[in-house]
């Protein structure tokens, strides 16, 4: 998370699109809290489907649970990803869909949008889709989706 001192929405964004551009782009740093694969596996990630991504996802994974766990993803699903980071969700998203499904991943910072779209390149993800932007203005049509996940990036928006 980040330690914001203010209620001002511009400081808060630019503050959260510091320290995640940090995490993307130093993923052997320490925080002040908890990053990377070892990160995952702490909240619930099984290491075989950490396996499955490119090491670039995981290493900057900075989320607070395992939004999988409740099987909520079925194929054919159209799946929003807020806070997509550098994507571990929004490729295990894509992969439980499947390829007649289609998941979003909405970032806000371009550091890790970038790390996801290697990330999605390598997988040969076809059916995800990136999106620059945050949370309080998602640039999707109203019920046009299935599922909407989220981990941890919820705590980091001014307006909720």
């Amino acid at each position: 998370m980040v330690a914001v001192f203010s209620n001002n929405r511009e400081f808060i964004f630019k503050a959260v699109v510091e320290m995640y551009t940090d995490v993307a782009t130093h993923p052997g740093k320490t925080f002040h809290f908890p990053t990377g694969r070892l990160a995952c596996l702490f909240v619930g990630y099984p290491g075989a489907q950490l396996d499955l991504l490119p090491a670039a996802a995981p290493e900057s994974f900075a989320g607070v649970g395992y939004p999988f766990a409740v099987g909520a993803i079925r194929e054919g699903d159209r799946i929003l990803d807020i806070g997509s980071g550098s994507g571990t969700d929004t490729l295990i998203a894509s992969s439980l869909t499947g390829p007649r499904g289609k998941v979003y991943g909405l970032d806000m910072t371009l550091a890790m949008l970038d790390k996801l779209r290697r990330s999605v390149a390598a997988m040969g993800a076809a059916n995800i889709e990136l999106i620059e932007g945050n949370a309080e203005q998602i640039p999707l049509p109203d019920a046009s989706l299935d599922v909407v996940t989220s981990n941890g990036v919820l705590n980091l928006v001014p307006d909720k």
